[in-house]
């Protein structure tokens, strides 16, 4: 039986090499190009970079000096550079929904092209639902405060990307009870004087994706708030070939190998002309606000 031990032992080291990935600090240097343009009214951003080597520690190369426009039947914008590789429309900037935009780069006289069409979200979302609990920390008297739970990322009618935030009341310190120790994250806030906190953001998907689960589960867990909380939900409308672009990047990151459901390396096709990559997507944007209270109130 030792002897055996000794065999299996040996065969897990001698399992173990290096392994030389041919042209891994090689790069292409093919453009890679990120944008959207929403029913918002501000600016809007396209980044333009090169793509990296397989095998790399610094940040995306950035293409300066391009020539950015974005267009649909009724207006045009030009965009400003603001930093290296990074362009801007005017703050005044927004799409409207049922047109066709068109964005169009210019570098060295190579130009690349993607159009989008700006659909409406196809269903009314309902405004989270609140609750006020009892928290009881460890060690600190319990007091009353208000629970939401996220909205299922499976299952939605159309896909969608989902993002809520929460604004802290203005005089959030006041709402703080007295021989109650507030999160750190809280005070920090307050001392930042910054009093919008993103809390998180996601994609609802239309079926059920097993390798979503195995990444990250059922998005449906519950968060609290302070009475006084403003509760800011936004959900951005997704053409089906921009749900299929996201689901072949998270295929090919978060969902890569997962169990049996894992998926085959391959090439993630968007939609920039001229052998582009990246994607340029419109949105429309359905913002729903609250400001739950206690429930005596």
């Amino acid at each position: 039986m030792k002897n055996l031990s000794y065999l299996f032992l040996i065969l897990l080291v001698s399992c173990i090499e290096t392994i030389e990935w041919p042209g891994d600090n090689e790069s292409t240097g093919r453009i890679v190009i990120e944008g959207e343009i929403t029913t918002d009214t501000t600016a809007h951003t396209v980044y333009v970079s090169r793509t990296q080597p397989v095998i790399v520690d610094s940040q995306s190369e950035p293409v300066p000096g391009a020539v950015v426009s974005i267009e649909s039947d009724s207006r045009s914008y030009i965009l400003r550079e603001v930093s290296p590789g990074v362009y801007q429309t005017d703050s005044s900037a927004f799409g409207v929904v049922g047109e066709r935009y068109l964005l169009q780069v210019i570098i060295d006289e190579e130009i690349y092209e993607a159009n989008a069409d700006l659909i409406p979200l196809e269903f009314v979302p309902d405004p989270v639902e609140v609750r006020s609990v009892i928290f009881s920390p460890p060690n600190q008297p319990a007091r009353e405060v208000l629970q939401f739970i996220y909205p299922s990322n499976f299952g939605s009618e159309v896909p969608a990307r989902y993002q809520v935030s929460v604004r802290i009341p203005d005089n959030a310190d006041s709402l703080i009870a007295s021989g109650y120790e507030a999160p750190r994250w809280l005070l920090h806030e307050l001392e930042m004087n910054n009093f919008v906190v993103s809390d998180t953001s996601y994609y609802m998907h239309p079926g059920l994706e097993p390798p979503a689960i195995f990444a990250y589960g059922e998005t449906n867990e519950s968060r609290l708030s302070f009475p006084g909380t403003t509760i800011i939900e936004e959900y951005y409308s997704m053409t089906p070939e921009h749900y299929a672009f996201v689901r072949s990047v998270l295929s090919e990151t978060e969902w890569r190998g997962l169990g049996p459901f894992g998926f085959i390396p391959g090439v993630v096709v968007g939609n920039i002309s001229n052998e582009g990559f990246g994607y340029f997507s419109a949105s429309q944007v359905v913002r729903l606000e609250q400001v739950p209270v206690k429930q005596d109130q």
